[in-house]
């Protein structure tokens, strides 16, 4: 998983970048950061060794939530688009707390049947 965060990251990156590269022609670049979606992205993927890649109460949000809430962000003018918007506290407090937000998602992943 630590790839597939990266490349999550290299592209949040990559549109903050590009969205001030591209101000000065009038283009806004949207980055949208979904959380978990529900899809069949977990039976495609090479599962940790205990044979799960999320935790089995996590729902996960629609393909259409995302897309409602991108078109939003597109049609506001939006920098950034954060759906679900309860992943937003969770950011903020991983910004000022990381080792604390660590230590308790290792405790998640070591807890996780």
């Amino acid at each position: 998983m630590a790839v597939y965060s990266a490349s999550k990251f290299a592209v949040n990156a990559i549109g903050k970048g590009a969205r001030l590269e591209l101000k000065r022609d009038n283009i806004n670049v949207l980055t949208v950061c979904p959380g978990y979606v529900s899809t069949d992205f977990g039976e495609h993927v090479v599962a940790n060794r205990r044979g799960t890649v999320r935790p089995q109460a996590v729902r996960g949000i629609t393909a259409e939530r995302v897309a409602r809430a991108a078109y939003r962000g597109y049609r506001r003018k939006k920098r950034e688009v954060v759906v679900p918007w309860t992943m937003i506290p969770v950011i903020k407090l991983y910004q000022l707390f990381p080792g604390l937000v660590e230590w308790g998602m290792a405790r998640a992943m070591r807890n996780s049947p």
